[in-house]
């Protein structure tokens, strides 16, 4: 075996290695990040989305495609129902993994549509933090 067959044969079995490699690395890549991707809910913007709904006018169908479904019907009279949604806002430091429950604030959104009949009587958007959130009745 001569010499140039020799660094030949070291040269292809160092691109085969790398394929190799490359591939090895690119298939641990997909696996580890493979574990980041999840399927979540959708995102709300009670802020933003509620300035859709116009008393008097919005449907309860329209109000189920700016907000989506509540999260909690009330039932006051033969006629009259109210729709609670609701949203929680974490900060970073709340979300932390075992600190997390004594670190950073929290805060909640809600909206609360009242109906009669079909027609929106009244919307009302509201930002509590933690603890005026303890005290808030939807009524």
């Amino acid at each position: 075996m001569s010499l140039f067959n020799i660094s030949n044969w070291v040269v292809s079995m160092f691109d085969l290695s790398c394929n190799r490699l490359a591939v090895l690395f690119a298939l641990l890549l997909f696996a580890f990040t493979a574990g980041c991707s999840t399927v979540s809910a959708p995102v709300r913007y009670l802020s933003s989305d509620v300035c859709l709904v116009m008393p008097e006018s919005t449907t309860r169908q329209e109000v189920i495609s700016f907000l989506g479904e509540p999260d909690r019907k009330i039932t006051k009279a033969e006629n009259q129902e109210t729709w609670l949604y609701l949203k929680t806002n974490k900060s970073f430091a709340k979300k932390l993994p075992l600190l997390g429950g004594k670190l950073g604030e929290q805060n909640y959104e809600t909206v609360t549509v009242t109906f009669v009949g079909d027609l929106v009587k009244t919307c009302l958007y509201r930002q509590f933090d933690e603890n005026e959130f303890a005290d808030f009745t939807p009524e």
